[in-house]
């Protein structure tokens, strides 16, 4: 289904997720894992400063985009046709997971959290950026299944098991462009550390 849905055109924007960018935008550069990168716009901006990437996606049409992109950008990204729920990276490689609109039932995304924490060096980070299951109700846009919804303080709490340090954990809005002006969809942002 995401193979016919990337070819029939740009999915989405290029441009990374503020709630990306933002936090990430003084960090340290090191090694980054994008999980669930679909045409690569987080991984191609965390190349673009000087991060070393490695990219996962299950469709090799979003693939292909990507390492076209990167390609001629003259940008390296590591690019790998990968289900996530399934794909296992090394262990203590990374100094960031990132997951950013991976929607996935709750079972699935234990198993991606999972492998992300194991990715993660000691100090290593993961931020999750994710539609918010109020947002069915009470905002714009993002998938309408709650199956594929959660909250932050559900994805902390797995994180908390999971031996990282949450540091934060909230809902944030995010404006969409429409006719007649902007809506406003509403995420959840989830920053963690392994201590």
């Amino acid at each position: 289904m995401w193979d016919a849905r990337y070819a029939a055109s740009q999915v989405w924007d290029l441009e990374p997720s503020q709630f990306v960018a933002q936090p990430l935008q003084k960090v340290r550069r090191g090694h980054a894992l994008d999980l669930g990168c679909g045409e690569g716009r987080h991984a191609i901006w965390l190349a673009s400063k000087g991060w070393r990437v490695t990219a996962v996606d299950q469709s090799m049409v979003a693939i292909s985009a990507l390492q076209g992109r990167a390609a001629v950008l003259g940008l390296e990204v590591e690019a790998l046709v990968a289900d996530a729920t399934s794909y296992s990276p090394s262990p203590h490689a990374y100094d960031l997971a990132l997951l950013a609109y991976l929607q996935l039932p709750v079972e699935g995304l234990k198993l991606v959290l999972g492998a992300a924490a194991r990715a993660l060096r000691v100090g290593g980070r993961l931020l999750l950026v994710a539609h918010d299951q109020s947002n069915i109700d009470q905002g714009v846009g993002g998938p309408q299944d709650p199956d594929l919804l959660t909250n932050p303080h559900v994805v902390a709490g797995m994180l908390t098991d999971l031996g990282l340090e949450v540091t934060r954990a909230e809902v944030v809005r995010r404006h969409v462009d429409s006719t007649v002006g902007f809506r406003v969809a509403l995420d959840h942002v989830v920053d963690a550390i392994r201590p």
